[in-house]
């Protein structure tokens, strides 16, 4: 089996999993944002020991194009830094959890979430570079700076802004952050329309149901 299988088929169960309820019936409680935090860990593992960092197809590590002079196991070492900030920061959220809790009750991130904070921002902003190019992180990063000199921009675009400290708090323990609600939804909703529109493409079955709309109506404009 290749890498990026292996990771797809321990991501897919994981989500399973956690879809089916199976840790409440063992008499388990994990919060949403452990679960998520370990979806975004799968989610970079795939990405970054499975990716080359100039392409979006899996499988293609810069090892397969030039000597392992700056890789490990066909990886390239940049690979596992991005790896590493992104772990760093979802890692802390899994193991430390009350931390956050209390990020979010007293409002503020203090030195350590800051830099936790900064390492996942740029973890995340590369992976999903990689995954799906330039353009998002670029206006991610774009409304960023806006929002953080705001104060100093011109006519309807004046505002009151924001500091980045604010805005990495938002990003690390807000409810939209990066372990909020948007990956919660994607992680045990989306991801069910994605793994099971992929089963019935290999086993046929999506094929069959366009062959029998075609064939009911593929006479009429």
């Amino acid at each position: 089996y290749s890498r990026p299988a292996i990771f797809a088929t321990l991501i897919v169960i994981y989500h399973m999993i956690v879809i089916g309820n199976i840790p409440a019936w063992l008499g388990y409680f994990i919060p949403g944002q452990i679960l998520s935090a370990i979806s975004l860990t799968c989610a970079g593992l795939i990405i970054f020991l499975a990716r080359d960092s100039g392409s979006s197809q899996p499988g293609h590590t810069r090892a397969d194009k030039h000597s392992g002079k700056y890789s490990m196991a066909g990886v390239p070492i940049i690979n596992f830094v991005f790896l590493g900030a992104l772990l760093m920061g979802s890692l802390y959220v899994i193991f430390f959890n009350g931390r956050l809790d209390e990020y979010a009750m007293y409002g503020y991130l203090d030195t350590k979430g800051i830099v936790l904070a900064c390492l996942m921002a740029i973890g995340v902003l590369e992976a999903v570079r990689r995954a799906a190019g330039m353009v998002l992180p670029a206006l991610i990063i774009f409304f960023v700076l806006i929002t953080v000199f705001q104060q100093y921009l011109p006519g309807v675009l004046y505002g009151a802004g924001g500091s980045l400290d604010r805005i990495l708090y938002a990003a690390y323990a807000g409810e939209a952050g990066f372990f909020g609600q948007p990956l919660q939804i994607a992680s045990s909703v989306i991801i069910v329309y994605l793994f099971f529109g992929a089963v019935m493409q290999v086993t046929g079955a999506g094929q069959w149901c366009i062959d029998v709309a075609m064939a009911m109506t593929g006479r009429s404009k």
